[in-house]
């Protein structure tokens, strides 16, 4: 989508004919249709593999099977269990009702009862308790970081209220800017969550509401560039694993997903950005730096213990001359630093033109060092066991904990997560297991 230029108010769609099913996909005229002579002809392409000849659009080869888009092994991912804070209050909404975690699969975006969605997380925990957070937890301030106009005001609409003004703009609670009004937020993020690119966690304010989503969590696995798209060409319609409409999305939809899919609900929702190991590991593809410069993280948001580091960061990577957003890109992926993502409608002026706008609002955040009660009854570890080492206990550990006849040190286990944690500066590294848990804490306090 074009930004910074007026936006033209989408066309309604067209009511559907009686008697027509309006999920009805049609044929595009300009692709190849089923004839007598060539009867296994497709007009929709399906997925084809990745590990397709890339150059072979010109030869000739027989129809492809449909395959399973590409994901990331689910086993390697954590499912969580319980709400996202410890304190039993804050999983309560502001309405008093209790809030639910519901991960996002391809099956939640499936056209069916909100019943049947993926199964909701039950709130009944037990606080965890054997740890206290210490006082040196570090506060960030909301910094508003990019204005997106969205449309030029008339003088006479200038002094209306923002609520007026997105009566025309805006409908069903749909708060993306596209030229088809079929193309929701929902449907931007079916396609992130169909390629693998992302793997998103919602909180529920209410468990049988799927749109009653309090705050959410996004976790960015991979990005795909225009030389490594699924098809050879850019354009060519890909289906969607479930039946959604609209059906089908190409490179161009991938794109927008990206820019689209974070506007939620204005103020009062956010976003918790975190990174997957492969792709703080991965090649950044030079279309992504837009994202970032509306989207990502700066340095008012980047936590203190990482500032001596940046410096030198730049001259081991060699990138001292690009541009700053560029480099804070880099640095935030390879760091792996989470941050929090909100937003809200406002006006702006822009060349002495006034446009109801989009605001982006970040703000930082930094894992709480947790010290246990007892650290101070225990002795300082004089030597740094190997990870060999610390495997066989954590796993020895571990087994003691599904043992119920064994009777574990608490003690022992804490001192061994933190031996296990003090192996890396990672701000969250999914082996990493005290960073596992700190990463999981309720940013939102």
């Amino acid at each position: 989508m074009n930004r910074g230029k007026p936006q033209t108010r989408p066309t309604r769609p067209i009511a559907p004919t009686p008697g027509v099913n309006p999920f009805t996909i049609r044929p595009d005229p300009n692709q190849v249709r089923p004839t007598a002579l060539n009867p296994g002809a497709n007009p929709y392409p399906i997925r084809p593999s990745l590990s397709q000849n890339r150059y072979s659009a010109l030869a000739h080869f027989p129809p492809l099977n449909q395959t399973a888009l590409p994901q990331c092994s689910s086993s390697n991912m954590l499912v969580l269990k319980k709400p996202f804070s410890q304190d039993p209050e804050s999983s309560v909404s502001p309405s008093g009702k209790l809030r639910f975690s519901q991960k996002q699969t391809s099956e939640s975006y499936a056209m069916k009862q909100p019943e049947n969605f993926a199964e909701a997380v039950s709130p009944a925990t037990k606080k965890v308790t054997g740890k206290a957070l210490s006082t040196e937890k570090e506060n960030f301030e909301v910094y508003p970081l990019y204005t997106l106009p969205i449309l030029a005001l008339d003088k006479e609409l200038e002094n209306f209220e923002i609520r007026n003004l997105l009566k025309p703009v805006y409908n069903n609670r749909n708060c993306v800017d596209s030229d088809n009004a079929l193309k929701t937020r929902r449907y931007f993020e079916f396609i992130l969550i169909d390629t693998g690119s992302i793997e998103i966690e919602h909180e529920l304010a209410d468990q049988s509401d799927p749109d009653s989503i309090a705050y959410s969590k996004f976790t960015i696995k991979k990005i795909l560039s225009p030389s490594n798209w699924l098809t050879d060409h850019l354009l060519t319609p890909i289906n969607l694993s479930k039946r959604f409409n609209p059906q089908t999305f190409n490179w161009f939809d991938y794109r927008n997903a990206w820019m689209n899919f974070l506007f939620v609900r204005p103020i009062t929702h956010s976003w918790f950005v975190k990174y997957c190991t492969e792709a703080s590991t991965s090649v950044i593809p030079r279309w992504f730096y837009e994202w970032w410069s509306y989207f990502g993280g700066n340095k008012q948001v980047r936590p203190k213990r990482f500032e001596d580091g940046y410096l030198q960061f730049q001259i081991d990577e060699n990138i001292s001359t690009l541009p700053k957003h560029i480099k804070l890109c880099k640095y935030f992926f390879k760091r792996r630093l989470s941050y929090i993502i909100s937003w809200t409608f406002c006006t702006a002026e822009f060349d002495r033109i006034k446009y109801l706008s989009k605001e982006i609002r970040i703000k930082g955040w930094s894992p709480a060092k947790r010290e246990s009660p007892s650290s101070s009854k225990r002795p300082p570890v004089k030597d740094s066991p190997s990870k060999s080492e610390l495997k066989q206990r954590l796993e020895k550990a571990l087994s003691e904990l599904d043992n119920e006849k064994a009777n574990p040190d608490q003690a022992a286990i804490e001192q061994l997560l933190e031996e296990a944690s003090s192996q890396s500066d990672d701000n969250g590294d999914m082996l990493n297991p005290k960073a596992l848990a700190q990463s999981y804490l309720n940013p939102f306090d």
